[in-house]
């Protein structure tokens, strides 16, 4: 089944599992000895708190963990400066990127510090999922005519849980040191 078909199904039909849709990702990057993540802030995360704070501690906790993890890389993109993403979640080993970002150009700079050809996952909103081909593009609500998205989850929540799940079946099939 070619790409475009098997994704313009995805978006038909209902919303993705997440922990079947960890699995998935998780199996194809171990299959290609990495796993690059890309996430688009205000789509999987929402808007910032209004007194400031950062994020809930699963997300923190996910995202600590796929930072700290052997073969495993973490873009996130926001509306906002990049150094103002960073400095308000302090998040060691995640690459920030700000407004305007051009997402295949970080995500081949993703790939070339990695070793291997990682997986490419995408959790986000439809206009970023078209950039840089992506392996697995998981859009955030359903998807309206998006045809980049060969996944996609109902809400933030979901998309949440995704993270959670990729954190934790990433580093429980990571190969012993």
């Amino acid at each position: 089944m070619s790409t475009a078909l098997s994704r313009s199904r995805a978006t038909q039909e209902g919303p993705a599992e997440p922990a079947e849709l960890a699995e998935r990702i998780v199996g194809e990057a171990r299959s290609r000895a990495g796993l690059l993540l890309v996430l688009d802030y205000e789509a999987t995360l929402g808007p910032p708190p209004p007194e400031g704070h950062g994020l809930p501690l699963l997300v923190r906790g996910a995202l600590v963990a796929l930072t700290t993890a052997p073969d495993a890389r973490v873009v996130m993109i926001s509306s906002e400066e990049a150094g103002h993403l960073d400095a308000r979640l302090r998040l060691p080993g995640v690459v920030y990127a700000g407004a305007g970002a051009n997402v295949g150009l970080m995500m081949e700079q993703g790939m070339r510090e990695g070793c291997g050809q990682p997986v490419v996952v995408f959790i986000g909103g439809g206009a970023f999922a078209t950039r840089g081909n992506p392996g697995f593009a998981v859009h955030v609500g359903r998807p309206r005519g998006e045809p980049a998205a060969c996944h996609w989850v109902p809400d933030q929540a979901s998309a949440v849980e995704l993270l959670a799940r990729l954190a934790f079946s990433w580093s429980m099939s990571a190969p012993a040191q």
